[in-house]
């Protein structure tokens, strides 16, 4: 394709005289829109305009000027079930749709007697949703937020267990609701709110971490824009994705777009992109069309002078990225910028390349500047090349948490079979990792994905206590030779009894192996570190962040985020992500950029989501 001439302001008769050219050529030819000639716009010869009514910012015509994102939304799904094994903290549910949806789904199950069931104070009916983000795949685990209804009379749903539910999208439609097809199932351990955050109802609201698990996969795909959709215009589009991008089937490669219809086509996701599907469906929308050889060495020539400029560097840091592999030299070349942000955002693109280069600068970043973190530390999981191992290794002594447990992330997401990262499962409840770290001792606790301890740095001793609990049936006190002594108790049963030697560690495994869970774990870890029986610094789900403001010429290393209406702009991946009780991720197109209201599981309304809907209905 040529580069276009300067782009020239048209008005008044000019441009009525050149749209009614057009119109005419149009009758003529059977052209399908106004701004391409016969059968589908061919590329070299159309003047893209934007939906604005604008001329597109870039010289050349790329795959986003011709189609937009689709299934980049988050899809809640919901249902009404049962909570049992609860220490008579339950209720029987008075009568109310819900309790109606519930009985209807447990005779579904063909349970015998349900408001026996029902009226147990062991069991509670419970409201539980989630979230099926973009791309999920068939068989994959998602968060779960839980609650007891409004007009319950349960006190707690400490300890409880959520039964296997079938969860459904639900929408109210002229005053009728209406539910899908199931398309999730929901079951686990509750952990309470009132365990991580000072909060009034935190003992009958709550999380299942990676409690729900989609029963279908979730495309992702492009739709052509109205007045360009043709199947010859999808089948453009599709070859110039998949001359970049391809995957593996069957250990063949293929293509990952397929043309479905003549203004739709399918995605697949490659796996350096799995963990940060937006920015893969930015550089798909950035992949450029119908170039000679000529023209894209002058637009590689073009990016790179945007590139190291820093109020265009980032636009054109994805638009070389999308090149693909010719334009690692120009991206290169931002990596010894004197501005941070310019070398950040070369080496980003060059990760997404697996170009080794890339890694050093993308380590420097999260070490020394918190707007870029996220986006570093998730770069760097999608390399193959050593090196960024050695630098996410490096990562592991940083003195901010954060930064920290963010590397540990990363290397997981990476290779969770890795010996270093892969840990065990204790219990068969929660899992436990050890990392050497030469910083402050940390033990961290995740509020998502997984329940999961992770202990940076070795033998953190734990000081013999007078007596200290994990739970409610576990007791640890001081035992003889300098050991601890760890009693489990339970009524009408023997008391169950080990000593294990004084460091977190082995008391850790010891109380695992007397039945304590994650939940347990967590109280007395806490407790130990309030009553001084640890050193160590105990910290719950410090995940980097988004909307922090990036201010060149400072420093800001450490994990304190600062208030600033200044977002970094690309959404934050799932990897560091957590849907519920977070603002939801922006998309690519404006109809989407609109911030998703945020969920508070504080909230003070009846009830959530189709249960609360039906209640409204019903009265």
């Amino acid at each position: 394709m040529r580069p276009r001439a300067k782009k020239q302001s048209l008005c008044g008769l000019e441009l009525w005289t050149i749209l009614g050219l057009i119109g005419v050529c149009g009758s003529f030819s059977g052209c399908h829109t106004p701004l391409v000639r016969t059968q589908s716009p061919d590329i070299s010869d159309v003047h893209i305009v934007d939906t604005l009514g604008e001329e597109a910012d870039d010289d050349y015509d790329t795959v986003g000027d011709l189609a937009f994102s689709s299934g980049m939304n988050w899809v809640k799904v919901e249902a009404v079930g049962l909570v049992t094994k609860l220490d008579n903290t339950g209720s029987d549910p008075p009568p109310s749709p819900q309790r109606a949806a519930l009985i209807g789904e447990m005779q579904s199950h063909e349970t015998d007697k349900p408001s026996r069931w029902l009226a147990s104070p062991t069991t509670s009916m419970a409201i539980v949703y989630g979230y099926l983000k973009p791309g999920i795949r068939k068989g994959e685990k998602f968060d779960l937020a839980i609650r007891a209804p409004s007009s319950s009379d349960t006190t707690s749903l400490e300890s409880g267990w959520l039964m296997q539910t079938r969860l459904r999208e639900v929408a109210v439609l002229n005053n009728t609701v209406h539910s899908g097809l199931v398309i999730g199932l929901a079951r686990g351990d509750i952990l309470v709110n009132s365990m991580f955050e000072d909060e009034k109802l935190g003992d009958v609201r709550g999380r299942i971490l990676g409690g729900g698990v989609s029963l279908q996969d979730r495309p992702l795909g492009l739709n052509v824009r109205d007045g360009f959709n043709s199947v010859k215009t999808s089948s453009m589009i599709g070859s110039a994705i998949n001359a970049r991008f391809h995957v593996f089937e069957s250990g063949s490669p293929s293509g990952v777009a397929i043309p479905k219809r003549d203004n739709y086509i399918e995605l697949s996701v490659p796996p350096r992109y799995k963990h940060n599907i937006h920015r893969y469906m930015k550089v798909v929308r950035s992949i450029p069309l119908g170039q000679s050889p000529s023209s894209r060495a002058d637009r590689l020539q073009l990016l790179q002078r945007k590139l190291m400029e820093p109020t265009t560097s980032e636009k054109a840091a994805m638009q070389l990225e999308a090149i693909g592999k010719a334009a690692i030299p120009m991206l290169k070349a931002g990596l010894i910028s004197p501005d941070p942000m310019v070398r950040f955002l070369a080496a980003e693109a060059l990760a997404y390349l697996d170009d080794e280069s890339a890694a050093e600068v993308l380590a420097e970043s999260a070490r020394t500047e918190f707007a870029f973190r996220w986006r570093a530390l998730t770069a760097m999981a999608a390399m193959d090349h050593v090196h960024a191992v050695d630098e996410l290794h490096g990562l592991l002594d940083e003195p901010s948490v954060e930064t920290r447990y963010g590397a540990f992330v990363a290397m997981r997401h990476r290779n969770s079979r890795a010996p270093f990262v892969r840990g065990e499962v204790l219990n068969g409840k929660f899992s436990y990792h050890t990392l050497p770290s030469s910083a402050q001792p940390l033990i961290h606790f995740t509020r998502s994905q997984r329940p999961e301890v992770t202990v940076f740095g070795s033998s953190i001793r734990f000081k013999p206590p007078a007596y200290l609990f994990a739970g409610k049936k576990i007791m640890l006190k001081t035992g003889s030779n300098g050991g601890i002594k760890v009693t489990r108790f339970e009524p009408g049963q023997e008391d169950r009894e080990q000593v294990c030697e004084p460091n977190l560690d082995s008391v850790i495994r010891t109380v695992a192996k007397l039945g304590a869970n994650y939940a347990d774990i967590l109280a007395l870890v806490h407790q130990a570190r309030s009553d001084g029986y640890i050193d160590a610094r105990v910290e719950v789900n410090a995940m980097p962040r988004a909307g922090r403001a990036y201010q060149p010429g400072t420093n800001k290393g450490a994990d304190e985020p600062e208030t600033s209406s200044v977002r970094v702009t690309n959404p934050i991946p799932e990897m560091f992500f957590n849907r519920l009780g977070e603002p939801g991720a922006e998309g690519d197109e404006a109809s989407n950029k609109r911030e998703t209201p945020v969920i508070r599981e504080d909230s003070t309304e009846s009830d959530e989501g189709i249960f609360g809907r039906m209640k409204g209905l019903f009265n």
